[in-house]
């Protein structure tokens, strides 16, 4: 079965150690198609701290030197793109931000990487360790059944194994029971997510609701979940690479598109914003005449698409070009912040529990579409001063001290650093901290853009709390040094959670306000957790798994609740 699947599959060369194939998981090979399983075993070799990172070891992983013996496991670290049956290599030691995509025929067989260019520092950690990936098969269900985290990969697993049957199901369902509703999609580079539950929550839906699930199948799902006696439905759509936008656009059939902005975000995959904008407008070009774009005005890439389509446009933002524009806003922890929206000559006032200048554009959107659907302004910004804050994104919490915690670890792009630092600079607060994690696929050399950070950092904040390599440190320091910060106000955490949450508690005081700031995978979330006196089992140095840390059964330290 193995060598008709490489066969298959294309694979010339041969693994380090036994692949361990399902027959169930080339679509095309098995009529079974999309079973529970992975497409293939693969080991691969990595500079690791043994023992340092529970995420393995809470899902079955077992490290064994060079690769010796068949480690046990539930967890596959490919991602497997069966569209085009390529994988994606997961992220490096050294670049944690780097993806790539490799054909079958051409997947290495033996890989290593380093922390940050050299091996770890401690004698204990600079053993080398291997972990071998096995298909969950039909004996691990039940103990991928016991925890919630493996539920949800089993859910997963087999909503990805059913993108032939749902996709044209989705298709058939938009042409058929919902072609009458209205569908606003939502693209950019940031600000997706917030911005669909805003709009949702403006039109009457029940936008607290919306996951963030937006690339893949679940474009499909996301269809699939609108009432077919719904007049509205809004979707997220994201893509994770060049040419995947456009069949999502004919898949869909827009009738509204919000373009929020474009950034680096794709910058490993698309390279330029130029290749980005290109690729994003491709929703905006399967508008019909009769359809809408609302389009960032303060951002000239997306302004760009403005010729891209015949059907009509509307500006956002605060430039007074725009069509629907705001006044800057008045910010206030822990209620929000309020600010003016001018439409068509009128002001209206507007309040959302959401904070910093940046999330005034989601609620400018908000106002667009609905008046583009008939709903007048008051009712909408009142629909969307009673939506609750996104989790992790730029979220207030308040300690049992009376310090506030700006919890915003979802993206890490230099764009969201900025938009971060900024509502930091305009909150008002006794002493200013920040938690600052990796920045996630800088736009060129790391050590300019850490060294501005540091810069930047010294300008702001009255303490400083670095979770990341030592690579990315020095320049962050030299910087910060440089433009006047003590020395002794910059401190570096290693990639530990658990330590810069101990650091930060050590000068934690009553109306101190502490920014939380990092890659998506480095799960910074659990430092607010920790200030908030939970006591956290898991320092995981990097961590994929989705939805977060509160819903993980590895959060918390055993015999905690």
């Amino acid at each position: 079965m193995e060598s008709a699947l490489r066969k298959a599959a294309g694979i010339t060369s041969r693994p380090c150690l036994p692949t361990l194939t399902s027959a169930l998981s080339i679509p095309g090979i098995s009529k079974a198609g999309y079973h529970i399983g992975a497409l293939s075993a693969r080991v691969f070799r990595i500079w690791h701290e043994p023992g340092a990172d529970p995420l393995f070891a809470q899902m079955g992983f077992a490290p064994t030197a060079y690769g010796e013996g068949l480690p046990q496991a539930t967890r596959c670290l490919t991602q497997v793109d069966r569209a085009n049956c390529a994988i994606h290599r997961p992220h490096s030691r050294s670049t944690p931000h780097s993806q790539s995509t490799l054909p079958l025929s051409g997947w290495w067989t033996q890989t290593s990487w380093t922390r940050d260019g050299v091996p770890p520092p401690s004698a204990h950690a600079t053993s080398r360790v291997s972990y071998g990936v096995v298909d969950p098969r039909w004996r691990q269900i039940p103990q991928l059944l016991r925890t919630s985290y493996g539920r949800r990969r089993l859910e997963r697993s087999a909503l990805a194994r059913s993108k032939r049957v749902l996709w044209p199901l989705a298709a058939l369902y938009r042409r058929t029971l919902i072609r009458r509703a209205k569908v606003v999609v939502v693209v950019g580079s940031f600000g997706k997510t917030t911005t669909t539950r805003v709009v949702a929550k403006a039109l009457g839906l029940p936008g607290e609701r919306h996951s963030g699930w937006n690339s893949g199948v679940f474009v499909a799902t996301q269809l699939l979940r609108v009432p077919p006696w719904s007049r509205y439905a809004v979707l997220e759509v994201a893509i994770r690479g060049p040419g995947q936008m456009k069949p999502y656009a004919e898949f869909i059939q827009p009738d509204i598109v919000v373009v929020t902005g474009i950034g680096s975000e794709h910058g490993t995959s698309l390279r330029t914003l130029e290749n980005t904008r290109e690729e994003k407008a491709n929703m905006v070009r399967a508008l019909p005449p009769s359809g809408l774009a609302v389009l960032n005005g303060d951002d000239s890439n997306v302004l760009w698409m403005r010729g891209c389509t015949m059907a009509r446009v509307v500006t956002y933002g605060f430039g007074e070009h725009n069509d629907v524009r705001a006044d800057e806003p008045e910010l206030a922890l822990p209620e929000g912040m309020r600010f003016d929206v001018a439409i068509d000559g009128t002001r209206y006032e507007a309040s959302t529990r959401l904070i910093g200048r940046h999330m005034a554009y989601p609620v400018l959107v908000a106002a667009s579409v609905a008046r583009e659907l008939g709903i007048d302004a008051p009712t909408a910004l009142s629909r969307v001063a009673a939506l609750p804050q996104a989790p992790e994104r730029l979220e207030i919490v308040r300690t049992e001290i009376g310090a506030f915690l700006l919890v915003d670890t979802q993206k890490s792009q230099l764009e969201t650093i900025e938009s971060a630092l900024q509502t930091l600079t305009e909150v008002s607060g006794r002493r200013k901290i920040v938690v600052l994690g990796e920045v996630e696929e800088p736009p060129g050399s790391q050590g300019p853009i850490y060294r501005e950070l540091g810069e930047r950092l010294a300008h702001i904040a009255f303490h400083v709390v670095f979770v990341g390599g030592r690579r990315q440190l020095s320049p962050l320091r030299s910087g910060a040094v440089k433009a006047g910060l003590p020395r002794g106000s910059l401190q570096a955490a290693g990639r530990s959670a658990r330590r810069a949450a101990e650091l930060v508690g050590e000068i934690l005081q009553p109306g101190d306000v502490v920014l939380i700031k990092g890659r998506s995978n480095q799960k910074l979330v659990r430092v607010a957790l920790a200030l908030q006196n939970h006591n956290i089992g898991c320092d995981a140095s990097y961590c994929d798994q989705k939805p977060g840390c509160r819903s993980c059964d590895r959060l918390l330290a055993p015999g905690q609740t």
